[in-house]
C-alpha cells in the first residue's frame, strides 16, 4: 500500500505560486508549521482556507 502520510517538506514541494490550499486544523497551530515551509520556499500568491 502507498504511503499517505508525508513530511511537511514534501508537502510543501507539491504546492506552487498561487496554488489554493485548505487546512483543517481543530483550533491548535498545527498548520503554522506547513504555512512556514511554504514561506521558507518563497511561495508566493497562494490562497489558505482554513477549516475548524
Amino acid at each position: 500500500m502507498r504511503e499517505k502520510l508525508v513530511s511537511v517538506e514534501q508537502a510543501a514541494q507539491i504546492v506552487k505560486d498561487g496554488d489554493h490550499i485548505v487546512f483543517n486544523g481543530s483550533m491548535d497551530w498545527t498548520p503554522m508549521a506547513m504555512l512556514r515551509e511554504l514561506a521558507r520556499r518563497e511561495i508566493r500568491g497562494i490562497t489558505a482556507l482554513g477549516v475548524v
